[in-house]
């Protein structure tokens, strides 16, 4: 059994090596829900006796990544991708005595894996629908602080959680010999897990609602990369 289950391990690696391979650095700029984010801060900044102004309400920001595929047939790519962004909010308050400063701070880790299917022949550039899939680690950071004259106060708390995502788009893509160069457009669909400290605490708005990480929203992103060939 021993070497049956060997022979098979060794068809599969000579398959995978036997392979087109690509992989893509990729930078790009998202747009995010965040809705019970934002609903956070609007009431966090109405029922303050400081008279706080909303400088960000969680804008689209730039994003990095990678991605590692593999040719399953002339027409398929499959394989791996990882990707990071971020976005916050921010209320603020300054007069002649000192400043008060609130921050929701979010960063977002993607791992997943995603499926391309080439939807054009065998033109100059090559359209394709993708579908890319993933966990999503996301990491919250509240913090506040109070500066009056020479008397600082700061608190800061930390939250996490985990999302599924779900991003269906379409990727344009032209290769040069070895050097790919492509661009995509999806947008992100995602289950929305429930943002906790490392003790269990949950973040709700002063209303009681659940806060999430709501990464949801428009994708846009452009690559270069490279097109590793099997060796002859």
């Amino acid at each position: 059994m021993k070497l049956v289950i060997l022979f098979l391990l060794t068809l599969l690696y000579s398959e995978l090596m036997a392979q087109d391979k690509i992989v893509v650095l990729q930078m790009g700029v998202g747009t995010y829900a965040m809705s019970t984010q934002k609903e956070f801060q609007l009431e966090y900044q109405n029922k303050n006796r400081i008279p706080y102004k909303a400088v960000y309400k969680f804008p689209p920001y730039y994003s990095y990544g990678v991605s590692a595929g593999m040719k399953l047939t002339n027409v398929s790519t499959a394989g791996l991708w990882f990707n990071y962004t971020s976005t916050g909010g921010t209320l603020n308050y300054r007069d002649y005595s000192g400043y008060s400063r609130v921050d929701q701070l979010l960063k977002c880790y993607q791992y997943g894996a995603f499926y391309q299917y080439k939807l054009t022949g065998n033109e100059p550039w090559s359209l394709f629908a993708s579908a890319y899939g993933s966990a999503i680690f996301s990491s919250a950071s509240f913090k506040n602080e109070l500066v009056l004259g020479t008397d600082v106060q700061s608190t800061a708390t930390v939250f996490k959680s985990i999302n599924f995502g779900l991003q269906p788009g379409l990727v344009l893509q032209r290769q040069l010999k070895t050097i790919v160069l492509q661009a995509s457009l999806g947008y992100e669909f995602q289950l929305h897990g429930q943002l906790k400290t490392r003790d269990g605490f949950e973040l709700t708005t002063p209303l009681g609602r659940k806060v999430t990480a709501e990464w949801d929203g428009i994708r846009a992103s452009m690559g270069v990369g490279i097109n590793i060939k099997p060796k002859k």
